[in-house]
């Protein structure tokens, strides 16, 4: 099992509050949902009016599908035009087998890692 991850930061200028920044992500992520099969959510920068990271997931037997379908996704995104996407990362996480479920596996054998992902890092985390 491979489950796929792409968190996406996004501009968010001429948004003056919080609830229009709620505005603009909700149509960002419905419009996305709609499209797509992934489940989708804000993620980061919840306090801050002027950008916002949401992420998208996917789950198959197939890396090479997830793959594709998070650039699908990212691309998409972008050309909605409600927001300009300022830095993206995917991750692909495998699962191992039914038999193995139990047993935790160390950060470091995730799987790889595609992009920048620690620059989505939290400040103070």
């Amino acid at each position: 099992m491979v489950v796929g991850v792409c968190r996406l930061a996004l501009a968010l200028p001429g948004v003056n509050s919080l609830k229009e920044k709620r505005g603009v992500v909700r149509r960002v992520l419905e419009r996305t949902r709609q499209r797509f099969p992934v489940s989708a959510a804000e993620v980061g920068s919840l306090d801050s009016h002027d950008e916002s990271v949401v992420a998208f997931a996917m789950v198959s037997n197939d890396g090479a599908q997830v793959d594709a379908m998070l650039e699908r996704v990212a691309q998409y995104v972008e050309s909605l035009g409600l927001a300009p996407v300022t830095r993206r990362a995917t991750q692909r996480l495998h699962a191992g087998p039914f038999e193995d479920a139990t047993v935790p596996r160390a950060a470091g054998e995730a799987g790889p890692v595609l992009g920048d992902w620690d620059a989505f890092a939290e400040e103070g985390a």
